[in-house]
C-alpha cells in the first residue's frame, strides 16, 4: 500500500479549558511594587503643618525681648526668617533622602530628622509656654547634636546633600551659645518656682 494512501487517525480538535492559566515560574520573584515618589507638593504641606503645630504649642510673643540676653543674640524678627530658610532647606533634603535608595543610612537618616522635628515642635512648648530657659537650652543643645550625626548620614547618601546643613548648622551653633548665656542669666520659673531666682 503505497504511504501516501496510508489512513490517518482523525485530528483532535479539543482546546484547553477557558479561564485556564499558565503555570507560574518557579524561581522568579514576583515584581516588587513600585515605591511612592514623595513630591515638592508634600513637603510644602509637611512644612506647613509642622510649623501650624509649633506656633500652636507655643510661640514668641514677647518672651525674648524680656530676657537677658548675651551681646551676640541675634535680635527677634531674625528668627522666623532664619527658620524659614533653614526649614525649607532641611524638608528639602528629607525629600531628596526619602527618595533615595533604601541603606542603612538612609534608615538611620529618617528615624534622626524623624527626632528632630519632634524637638522643633517642643522647642516653642518648652521656652516659650512653659518659660524654662534650661529646656530651651536642653532642647537646642539636643536638636544641634541630632542635625550633625543626620548630617554625617546624609553626605554617605549624597555628597550634595551638605548643601541642606549650609545654614542649619551655623544657625545651631550661634543658637546654643545663645540658649547657654540665656539660660545661665535669667530665672527659670520653671525649675525655679512661681516667682523664680533673680539673677545677678
Amino acid at each position: 500500500m503505497d504511504a501516501h494512501n496510508e489512513p490517518t487517525g482523525p485530528r483532535s480538535t479539543a482546546r484547553p479549558p477557558t479561564g485556564s492559566t499558565a503555570p507560574p515560574l518557579v524561581g522568579i520573584p514576583p515584581p516588587a511594587p513600585a515605591r511612592h515618589v514623595y513630591t515638592w507638593q508634600e513637603g510644602l504641606a509637611f512644612g506647613a503643618a509642622v510649623n501650624l503645630a509649633a506656633r500652636m504649642l507655643g510661640t514668641n510673643t514677647g518672651r525674648y525681648q524680656e530676657l537677658k540676653r548675651p551681646w551676640f543674640a541675634p535680635p527677634g524678627w531674625v528668627f522666623p526668617i532664619a527658620w524659614g530658610i533653614n526649614s525649607a532647606l532641611s524638608i528639602a533634603g528629607n525629600l531628596r533622602v526619602l527618595n533615595a535608595p533604601v541603606s542603612a543610612d538612609r534608615t538611620s537618616y529618617l528615624r534622626l530628622w524623624t527626632a528632630t522635628w519632634l524637638l522643633y515642635l517642643s522647642f516653642g512648648f518648652a521656652f516659650f509656654r512653659l518659660k524654662s530657659p534650661l529646656l530651651g537650652l536642653l532642647v537646642t543643645l539636643n536638636f544641634a547634636a541630632l542635625a550633625l550625626l543626620s548630617a554625617g548620614r546624609a553626605v554617605r547618601i549624597e555628597r550634595r546633600l551638605w548643601l541642606t546643613y549650609a545654614t542649619l548648622l551655623p544657625w545651631l551653633a550661634l543658637a546654643s551659645a545663645v540658649a547657654v548665656a540665656v539660660a545661665l542669666d535669667n530665672p527659670d520659673p520653671l525649675l525655679d518656682g512661681p516667682g523664680g531666682k533673680a539673677k545677678d
